[in-house]
């Protein structure tokens, strides 16, 4: 049967947030992924209530298409409920089956900048309807799936967390220095260099060279990736021959939004160009300094204070090279430096082995998502 002869669709409403946790519950986008933030409206305002036999639909924006269901109270203005005309359909089952067709509503969206979903494409959709029995066995088949999942991706947030908690018991609190240990800057202790911008009148390539450049959006939590990398032409690079990074280089962004993220150069970048948007730092010494300790120093919530207070804000926030050469930095002797980047190796290779459990259960889960709607689980 057909969406629109399963359920009715009404948009949500804007509602005020309230500043105290009680009240009635304000769903927006974010919450149709997890409980993790929840706000909360005025109960006497004119709101749009969802109950738990409702499915959930962002209908604008980036995110347009995400579903949800199993949720109470108030809905935004970027959200769509649909609420059960009649006792055919399991609301989990459908749920599911929009799930499976999150890539459709996406491509048939209206809007030429910000996505809106089509309610005529919406309430077409036609949903497969086995006994309500057949519609819950499935349902509950794909939630386990997805549970599944679910632990994993947590997971991987707990070796994260895991990381952060062996920095501080090996090192300590870097404000109190407990350890004693010797301090210093990073203007004594390494080398900043700033990257370079593409000149005016030439431009960045998709077609891949052998001349990588590294943009801010590359550095983040430790890395720079290699996703959604531009290129330079031969003879550009020449150019800007002065402005590359190498194999184990620590760098930092120093403009816009995520301003003091930190990566370390890969094997695969090295000899990349470096954005102006970013600086790489080199310890003087590398037997008094070790990038690994480097980065998560710089990544630290001490250092990541510092980078805040020092950011000139102008406009776009901006770190000047001279900032980052002001920040204080502890130096913990290379044994022990050393001895964090073998303990924190072995919690990465740990790491590595559940993110491939992880990318199997996406897998998994996508393939029963299809089958399911198939007739293939019943």
């Amino acid at each position: 049967m057909k969406v629109k002869d399963l359920y009715k669709i009404s948009k949500g409403k804007k509602s005020p947030e309230f500043d105290f946790d009680s009240g009635l519950r304000y769903i927006q986008i974010e919450d149709l992924r997890s409980d993790d933030n929840l706000k909360f409206t005025d109960p006497k305002a004119k709101t749009v209530i969802c109950n738990k036999s409702d499915i959930l639909i962002a209908w604008d924006g980036a995110n347009a298409g995400t579903i949800g269901y199993g949720l109470e109270g108030a809905i935004g203005s970027t959200i769509a409920k649909l609420s059960p005309l009649n006792g055919k359909v399991d609301s989990e089952y459908a749920g599911r089956f929009l799930q499976s067709k999150f890539n459709y509503l996406r491509d048939t969206a209206t809007g030429a900048t910000i996505p809106h979903i089509s309610r005529t494409i919406l309430e077409n959709l036609q949903i497969p309807l086995p006994p309500l029995a057949t519609q819950k066995k499935i349902a509950a088949i794909l939630d386990a799936a997805d549970a599944y999942r679910q632990k994993t991706k947590a997971l991987i947030d707990k070796y994260d967390e895991l990381a952060q908690s062996l920095f501080l018991d090996m090192f300590g609190d870097p404000v109190r220095n407990e350890k004693g240990y010797r301090t210093s800057t990073i203007g004594e202790a390494c080398v900043v260099k700033g990257g370079k911008r593409v000149p005016k009148g030439e431009s960045l390539q998709k077609n891949i060279t052998i001349h990588p450049y590294v943009k801010a959006q590359n550095i983040k939590n430790g890395k720079v990736t290699t996703e959604n990398l531009e290129y330079l032409t031969k003879e550009l690079a020449k150019s800007l021959w002065r402005y590359t990074v190498e194999k184990g280089n620590v760098v930092i962004t120093v403009v816009g939004v995520g301003i003091g993220d930190v990566g370390i150069v890969p094997q695969e970048l090295d000899g990349a160009n470096l954005t102006e948007n970013a600086n790489k730092i080199i310890a003087k010494n590398s037997c008094e300094l070790n990038s690994i300790f480097l980065a998560h120093y710089l990544m630290s919530a001490h250092v990541q204070q510092q980078i805040i207070k020092k950011t000139m804000a102008v406009g776009v926030p901006k770190l000047a090279l001279f900032r980052i050469q002001e920040i204080e930095i502890l130096l913990p002797p290379i044994e022990v430096q050393t001895e964090f980047e073998n303990r924190l190796h072995l919690i990465k290779q740990q790491k590595e082995f559940v993110l491939k459990e992880l990318e199997l259960s996406h897998t998994l889960f996508n393939s029963l998502l299809q089958r399911a709607f198939k007739g293939e689980l019943e």
